[in-house]
């Protein structure tokens, strides 16, 4: 049985051989003097990634509603003035053109204090947010987190090329700044939370009936694509820390077998042969020996968690200046009309306010966009 600091790490398939080990970085061994915080409020909640439709009536509503079922939430907010879609019909009057897929990017600009404001008015037991002027590219994420390991995690050699500076990978640094707040809110409170469970701004999510029992009751990491993950505190360090795995793997020199090692490194960027994409996080986690479960996977089938978890996510997108509804749906497969009424059925549940959503619509985009 691990400690309360300790996961367990496996190797080895079918007789896996497992043992406990501890990662504790520089922050927490300071505050933690030799592990005698005692757990505290029951969930941290990093809600980290570019704005978009974060910042619209639906999407406040939406996470008012979501958060109130749980009890004693941290919420722990890493947002952007500017984001970027690439969403037809968004109505957004602010352009760029990617020269190198020839796709025109829409900007949204958003004002710190709006998004601070909205932050608040989730009623959460505790907050921090931080608003990032532009998007979080290493160099800003790097300036952002306090934590000496997780600066250096996020300052690549500049001789080096880590990949993935796009917009998901954007994500993933935001995540690992929402991290920093968690700590720096655990050194404050003197305590540490008993559950994380890590959420994207701009994507309606639908754990089940009982969300915090769900989010409670799985000892190891549970993923649903690299949307929704969920784990015990002491899972929280290997998690937020698989950017590393990522930059060791793309900073390495040539390979015995350059081919399969190309291969490889392909998988791990790849954000559209999602059937043979490997998720930074998933690999991070199966390279580390960590315990994983979960949907959604891509090249990784799924893994059932005990207890089972369904989950349910639709990933909103804003239209602030087209007319009509504010935000619409990408579609994530064919079933526009099921997942439509799916996620209407969840939102009346929900209790919120149907006006939101009676008429919401699906994006007219004719490729996935996350």
């Amino acid at each position: 049985m691990c400690n309360e600091t300790e996961v367990l790490r496996c190797y080895g398939f079918p007789d896996s051989e497992c043992n406990c080990s501890e990662k504790l970085l520089p922050t927490e061994l300071k505050h933690m003097k030799h592990n005698s915080l005692p757990y505290g409020p029951h969930y941290a909640v990093p809600l980290a990634g570019q704005t978009r439709s974060f910042y619209s009536d639906f999407m406040l509503d939406f996470w008012k509603h979501f958060l109130d079922r749980f009890n004693d939430v941290a919420l722990l907010a890493v947002l952007s003035k500017v984001s970027t879609q690439k969403v037809k019909d968004s109505g957004l009057a602010e352009l760029k053109l990617n020269t190198k897929t020839n796709e025109t990017i829409r900007k949204s600009f958003f004002k710190t204090r709006n998004l601070v404001a909205s932050v608040i008015s989730l009623n959460t037991s505790l907050w921090k947010v931080l608003v990032l002027n532009d998007a979080c590219q290493w160099p800003v994420a790097a300036k952002a987190v306090q934590d000496p390991a997780l600066r250096a995690m996020l300052s690549p050699p500049r001789n080096i090329d880590p990949k993935g500076s796009g917009g998901w990978s954007n994500g993933y640094r935001a995540k690992v700044i929402a991290f920093d707040l968690m700590l720096r809110m655990e050194a404050n409170i003197k305590q540490r939370f008993k559950h994380v469970l890590v959420l994207r701004p701009d994507v309606v999510t639908d754990l089940g009936q009982d969300p915090a029992f769900s989010a409670s009751m799985i000892n190891s990491m549970y993923f649903f694509n690299d949307l929704v993950a969920f784990f015990p505190r002491p899972y929280a360090t290997w998690f937020f820390t698989h950017l590393a795995t990522g930059r060791t793997l793309t900073g390495l020199g040539p390979a015995n077998d350059q081919d399969a090692w190309d291969s490889l490194i392909g998988q791990l960027h790849s954000r559209y042969s999602t059937d043979h994409t490997l998720l930074w996080p998933m690999a991070h986690a199966a390279f580390h020996g960590i315990p994983f479960c979960g949907g959604h996977l891509q090249a990784i089938p799924a893994i059932p968690c005990t207890p089972s978890v369904n989950t349910e996510i639709w990933i909103m997108r804003d239209r602030f200046k087209a007319r009509g509804q504010n935000i619409c749906i990408v579609h994530i497969d064919t079933r526009h009309r099921e997942r439509r009424k799916q996620l209407q059925i969840y939102l009346t549940a929900l209790g919120m306010n149907t006006s939101l959503f009676e008429n919401i619509e699906v994006c007219n985009d004719t490729r996935n966009r996350r």
